[in-house]
């Protein structure tokens, strides 16, 4: 896990369990903009599509 601040749209955030955490779309954002490798990329968005979590 890693922790990070950055001033988001409150659309993009929620808190669990007394933790402001980012929702899957922006965390796949900020995933992608970190490097990740294109073929994990891929294999998380397929799983997010599949379950259809938002």
């Amino acid at each position: 896990m890693s922790r990070h601040f950055a001033a988001l749209p409150a659309s993009d955030v929620y808190e669990h369990t007394g933790f402001r955490v980012t929702n899957v779309a922006r965390s796949l954002i900020d995933v992608a903009a970190a490097g990740a490798d294109d073929d994990q990329l891929a294999r998380a968005i397929e799983e997010l599509v599949a379950t259809q979590v938002t």
